[in-house]
């Protein structure tokens, strides 16, 4: 009531209400109650956790996403709201393409490993250095995947005709696949089907990302006063991402500036700095 133009955002576990809501949570308890871990791992195994923190990531696109909308209704209303997101209905929300084929097959989806539960070939396969993902999505990369092996008459057989065709029958193409993939350099595969249209990309070590020439060129790892981490990915014409830019901004730099938008005046910006409950500089004395 003091503050109408206030936004604020509060993450949780579960969120507040609900049989789970108010519980604890982190990435991945939520990976495998959400179902996540359900349908991740080698076809047959184990559930397997996803392994980057997938879950708490997109959790803070959404939060900032969130924060965005806010902003946008107040310049319309007036008016601040808070934003409410949970790790649950996060991991729930990106249950793609899983979620959707149960509710329109009721079949319950299992772990593919590297392959796509819905296209085919859409997975990796060995090659006779590095292994390859090969995303075939459509006929057209189909058949061209199938020029560049060496076996177009693959292409041509009605088992493999379609997607649909080729879904049904994945284990067996992926079988005919993969001694026309063995007999090549992957990098060099993935490079000659890229040429061709077909998306597919050697799988690479972090430290081979980190140095690749794309990584570079697009200044996705920078360095700055010896301190070294990944770039923005996001990329502004008018006013880009500089890299000294992403240095955090002084502790307390801001403080009064945001009280002041807050509605606090000076005065009661004063005191709570003075009581501590504030601060506008590193605490001292080791408190």
């Amino acid at each position: 009531e003091r503050f109408p133009r206030l936004i604020y955002a509060a993450v949780t576990g579960f969120g507040d209400d609900g049989p789970l809501g108010g519980l604890p949570g982190y990435d991945a308890v939520v990976q495998a109650q959400a179902g996540l871990m359900s349908v991740n791992g080698p076809e047959s195994g184990e559930p397997t956790r996803i392994g980057i923190p997938l879950v708490d990531i997109c959790t803070s696109m959404a939060v900032s996403q969130g924060i965005l909308m806010a902003l946008l209704a107040r310049a319309r209303t007036g008016h601040g709201q808070k934003v409410d997101v949970n790790l649950y209905d996060t991991a729930v929300s990106i249950l793609f393409p899983y979620a959707p084929n149960y509710m329109m097959g009721g079949e319950v989806p299992r772990p593919v490993g590297n392959a796509h539960p819905n296209i085919a070939p859409y997975e990796t396969f060995p090659t006779r250095t590095v292994p390859v993902f090969v995303a075939a999505a459509n006929d057209a990369q189909f058949r061209k995947l199938c020029a560049v092996l060496g076996c177009p008459d693959l292409a041509a057989e009605s088992r493999f005709a379609t997607n649909g065709d080729r879904n049904r029958h994945r284990r067996e193409l992926a079988g005919l696949l993969q001694p026309f993939m063995r007999e090549w350099d992957g990098e060099a595969l993935a490079e000659r089907l890229m040429q061709e249209g077909v998306p597919a990309g050697p799988v690479m070590s972090v430290p081979g990302v980190l140095e690749h020439p794309h990584t570079r060129h697009h200044r996705m790892v920078f360095e700055v006063e010896g301190f070294r981490a990944l770039g923005n990915p996001i990329g502004l014409t008018e006013t880009p991402a500089e890299p000294a830019a992403m240095r955090p901004r002084p502790f307390g730099r801001d403080t009064r500036a945001v009280l002041a938008e807050a509605g606090y005046s000076p005065a009661e910006i004063d005191e709570l700095i003075a009581s501590g409950a504030a601060l506008d500089r590193p605490r001292t004395g080791g408190r």
